[in-house]
């Protein structure tokens, strides 16, 4: 197959998952960081179920910023990106803006909240640890998840894949990721607005 249209596609299923992150995380937000929405959820008392949605759209969040950023050969991913653009410099719209970009993906990779998120997927998330063993995180000097790591990785992230979605040559449409956000955190607001008030 033409490198151009894998590397296009492979683009594309990156920015699809950031588009799902952002839906996951704009929904998310108000239902752990909004005190008058759990408030009126506790006063309902239907914070048990409120509580399981919000974790399940906090794992979306996380599972998928972990997708984007995945160390596995052979998965959409930015750094494989990165390495398809390398050796095809033709694909590139400008080597001077791709130079930097991957220099900005390669500081994010070292990011204590990426980290923290790849550890807690690895660890919780993607796999079990056994609780007999230690813990692997502690090898690698990997911090817990905090909360707000995952805010931090979205925000890193956006830039990152729009300006990737301007350096390759044939991407014919951008998300407008900004717009995106604004839709969706109006559209949570609606829905857990609706959902406290039953």
């Amino acid at each position: 197959m033409n490198p151009q249209i894998e590397i296009v596609r492979l683009a594309v299923s990156i920015n699809d998952d950031l588009c799902q992150a952002i839906v996951y995380y704009e929904l998310f937000a108000p239902s752990g960081l909004s005190a008058p929405l759990i408030e009126r959820v506790n006063r309902h008392l239907i914070h048990e179920g409120f509580n399981v949605v919000s974790e399940a759209l906090e794992l979306g969040v996380i599972t998928t910023l972990c997708r984007i950023w995945d160390k596995t050969r052979g998965t959409a991913r930015i750094t494989e990106v990165v390495s398809r653009l390398r050796r095809n410099p033709g694909v590139v719209s400008d080597q001077t803006a791709f130079t930097q970009w991957q220099a900005d993906v390669e500081d994010f990779e070292k990011s204590e909240h990426l980290a923290a998120l790849r550890g807690f997927r690895n660890v919780g998330l993607a796999h079990r640890n056994d609780p007999n063993l230690p813990d692997p995180r502690s090898k690698g000097n990997t911090r817990r998840v905090l909360h707000g790591d995952a805010r931090v990785v979205l925000e890193g992230t956006i830039p990152i894949v729009h300006r990737l979605n301007s350096l390759i040559v044939g991407i014919t449409q951008s998300t407008d990721f900004h717009r995106k956000r604004q839709d969706w955190e109006r559209r949570a607001a609606k829905f857990w607005d609706a959902l406290a008030r039953k």
